[in-house]
């Protein structure tokens, strides 16, 4: 029971973190000239986010973490256990937002999802018990998805 209770109490502290952490997203998305539509319900668990510009709508996942890495974390599965997907399977956004303390990356997802296809046997594997579930990630560094053109650091 008490495992069960910090399961919950970590998956409140996340959500939390997230919501805490959306106007620093909200901030950056108006210096660039948009305008931003936050989604919930079904529609969230396919992209966070709709930005609005010069007559077109961009849809956004956001990830924040709250330590600076030298690698992204790719959620491959949200749990092992129950089997799954994560959200590189199951986004529809067209764009990533992963967003650090001192640094931002933007990337496009098709290019993301093309690459951990390709060649994400090839990469670490990271479990975490922090969220849902055991969850599956991989570990891009960002070295790559600069030098593979998959994004770019935005801050």
């Amino acid at each position: 029971m008490g495992q069960r209770r910090n399961y919950r109490a970590e998956v409140r502290a996340n959500f939390r973190f997230e919501q805490e952490s959306q106007p620093r997203a909200n901030k950056l998305y108006i210096e660039k000239g948009y305008s931003i539509a936050r989604v919930d319900g079904k529609e969230n668990k396919l992209y966070d986010v709709k930005l609005y510009k010069n007559g077109t709508c961009s849809t956004v996942e956001e990830k924040f973490l709250r330590q600076d890495a030298d690698f992204m974390f790719v959620e491959i599965m949200q749990d092992v256990n129950t089997g799954d997907p994560g959200w590189i399977d199951y986004t529809m956004a067209e764009f990533l937002f992963y967003m650090m303390p001192s640094a931002t990356y933007v990337c496009k997802m098709s290019n993301l999802k093309k690459f951990i296809r390709y060649y994400g046997d090839r990469l670490r594997t990271i479990y975490s018990n922090r969220g849902y579930g055991k969850t599956k990630n991989k570990a891009l560094p960002f070295v790559i998805i600069v030098e593979n053109e998959i994004g770019k650091r935005v801050i």
